[in-house]
């Protein structure tokens, strides 16, 4: 009978960490936008779309060097001033599933080069790291300098 007892309390336990664990998960979001209708330019480079798969915080970009000269691209992402935003440490991205680096306080996540009349593409995934403790959400803007 104790034995009975024990395993359904740590059933019951389990069940509850599983779920607090998922509904904490579900709070940390990260939210990235980009107003197509004003399209950020800077150097001639342009973005022609950009897509989110919500699924996996990933933002597909599609960069157009207008100029026929060698364009440098910095990439950036900028906290939206007018929401209260979690601490940059706690945000981790990704540049085309290579490693795995915590936003800076500059926001810089990329420094490439585009060729002249070239189209690149860029998937950055963005999510809030597991350390952060909280229901705070990031909120800010791709920029291309």
């Amino acid at each position: 009978m104790k034995e009975s007892t024990y395993l359904i309390c740590r059933i019951i336990f389990t069940s509850l960490f599983l779920i607090i664990s998922t509904v904490i998960w579900s709070n940390k979001r990260v939210s990235i936008y980009h107003n197509m209708n004003n399209p950020v330019s800077m150097n001639e480079i342009t973005i022609t779309d950009i897509s989110k798969n919500n699924n996996d915080n990933i933002y597909h970009l599609k960069l157009e060097n207008t100029k026929e000269d060698t364009q440098n691209i910095k990439l950036y992402i900028v906290p939206d001033v007018l929401k209260e935003n979690i601490n940059n440490n706690y945000i981790k991205y990704q540049i085309n599933n290579k490693d795995i680096k915590t936003l800076n306080t500059d926001g810089m996540i990329l420094v490439d080069k585009i060729n002249g009349l070239e189209e690149k593409n860029i998937d950055v995934k963005l999510w809030v790291s597991d350390t952060y403790v909280g229901e705070q959400t990031y909120s800010g803007r791709i920029v291309i300098a």
